[in-house]
């Protein structure tokens, strides 16, 4: 589905998406389901990724992550955060709308 990302390459990704995740949490298997299909309605697959918050504390604490699932738009040093994953449509307007500004 969607591909991890280490705490390494975390760093070095500049722009898109990366959906922060515990692999032990029930809504974040569902949040996860929901990018997926959204960064395809929105034809980004290529720029949505995830990290395993248990083996990346480190980036938890310098994003300020605060509760799983969590997705944050990384731009440079600008960052934007979803936390409330309701559903598909949701999604998709908050990253329909991240593409649209940058």
């Amino acid at each position: 589905m969607i591909a991890e990302l280490s705490e390494q390459q975390f760093n070095e990704y500049e722009r898109g998406y990366v959906l922060v995740v515990s692999p032990f949490c029930y809504t974040c298997q569902i949040a996860e389901r929901f990018v997926y299909e959204a960064s395809k309605v929105c034809g980004i697959e290529g720029s949505v990724y995830k990290i395993n918050l248990q083996l990346t504390k480190h980036v938890a604490e310098k994003e300020q992550i605060m509760s799983v699932p969590t997705l944050l738009y990384k731009d440079g040093e600008h960052r934007e955060r979803l936390v409330t994953m309701k559903s598909v449509l949701n999604v998709v307007h908050w990253m329909s709308a991240r593409e649209e500004e940058h």
